[in-house]
């Protein structure tokens, strides 16, 4: 997957990355036009989820840049303009703007997952309660890597809302074997990559019910851009 020039890989070539890692993405695909998109949504059945991006476009959702749940082609062709719409009015200088089809995710426990550079420790591996309150929740644990298995069960572990993991009131018990496996892949990925990988974002990984996996929803990857 090829970086913008300032390094950053947005969503769809994200989860190619992640992807080539072995780190199980939710499959999305670039829509051209209105009648382009209902054909993705339509090979990858409804519900779909229609997105912008743009490397000028880093908030997305307060532009109003992500509609969910569209189960008809009608939605999805009236959905196309209106993120389209949106974005040029958020963001007027907005460059290459394109929009992508997935499917819509549900009934899974949303986790945030990262890496970041320290300029102390070098990569940091953080795992936290995703989704659009993870800002507010701050609720997150943080590893220096490498790590192995009993680690990365422990950062799951010492979450304040680990409850929702393990069948809150009731419900069933969310695939952690698939989050640690996924923290280990991203460890490893770490060390392989060294300094070149400054930032990478998945929010949300979506957790199903235990034996249903994990899957990147949203992600976002910054890597060393290249020198002129």
């Amino acid at each position: 997957s090829r970086a913008g020039a300032d390094g950053r890989l947005l969503e769809h070539a994200a989860k190619q990355f992640l992807a080539q890692a072995g780190i199980p993405t939710a499959e999305t695909r670039l829509a051209d036009s209105a009648d382009d998109a209902v054909a993705q949504a339509e090979a990858l059945g409804y519900p779909v989820v229609l997105k912008v991006e743009s490397p000028d476009l880093l908030h997305r959702s307060e532009a109003g840049g992500v509609i969910l749940d569209l189960d008809s082609a009608d939605a999805v062709r009236s959905a196309y303009g209106t993120v389209l719409d949106r974005a040029r009015h958020y963001a007027p200088h907005a460059r290459d703007l394109r929009v992508t089809v997935q499917p819509m995710l549900s009934g899974g426990v949303e986790l945030l997952v990262g890496l970041s550079r320290d300029p102390t420790f070098g990569p940091v591996l953080t795992v936290g309660l995703g989704g659009v309150a993870a800002e507010a929740m701050r609720d997150y644990t943080v590893r220096v890597p490498p790590i192995d298995r009993r680690e990365a069960r422990e950062m799951i572990a010492k979450l304040r809302g680990s409850a929702l993991l393990t069948g809150f009131r009731g419900g069933p018990p969310a695939d952690v074997e698939a989050v640690i496996g996924i923290l280990e892949r991203l460890s490893a990925l770490a060390e392989g990559l060294g300094d070149l990988l400054l930032e990478l974002d998945i929010n949300p990984l979506v957790v199903f019910a235990a034996g249903g996996g994990a899957v990147v929803a949203d992600a976002l990857v910054v890597i060393e851009a290249e020198s002129p």
